[in-house]
């Protein structure tokens, strides 16, 4: 799993599973409030799991702590499917 920083926000590639979710979280740390509003693309995250699922709803809890706006862009279908199944989907929209 690879966590770019772009202009406008993240970029995550490979898997975003258990195993890498606390790295992408302590390094996405360094620069979250970097942005007023962050923008996070998972167009080539390749596989995802629960964790994955908390990463993105610790990243928009923090973001309206930080009164910041956060954009998940090209979510993987499996991502959304979890979402619906735990009630949270609602954290995909702004």
């Amino acid at each position: 799993m690879h966590l770019e920083l772009t202009d406008k926000g993240f970029h995550l590639e490979g898997p975003l599973t258990f195993q890498h979710v606390r790295d992408i979280w302590n390094e996405s740390q360094e620069s979250f409030d970097q942005f007023e509003t962050l923008e996070v693309d998972l167009a080539d995250v390749s596989h995802c799991d629960s964790a994955a699922l908390a990463l993105l709803i610790e990243w928009k809890r923090l973001a309206i702590q930080q009164n910041q706006s956060i954009v998940f862009q090209n979510l993987p279908v499996q991502l959304i499917k979890m979402a619906k199944m735990s009630g949270v989907e609602r954290i995909f929209t702004n």
